[in-house]
């Protein structure tokens, strides 16, 4: 008997964001699953956490790291 073996594709979404300070487009990839878990209301870091903080800032804000940086200090907790 042949048995296979359903290979699970993962498709990641692109997510554009533009800093509101520095007009710095980017572009972060997160997996699907991920996104769909946040958009229905999971917090972003249980959703997501294999982002950083950063990251995540930034998919909520569209705040850069550098600016962030720049507001708030070196300082940041990264969980």
């Amino acid at each position: 008997m042949n048995h296979l073996h359903k290979e699970q594709v993962m498709s990641n979404v692109s997510i554009g964001t533009v800093c509101p300070l520095c007009r710095k487009p980017d572009t972060i990839e997160i997996p699907e699953e991920a996104f769909s878990a946040w958009r229905h209301g999971a917090y972003i870091q249980d959703a997501i956490p294999e982002l950083d903080a950063d990251k995540r800032e930034q998919l909520i804000t569209g705040t850069c790291p550098s600016c962030w940086t720049l507001m708030f200090g070196e300082e940041r907790d990264n969980a």
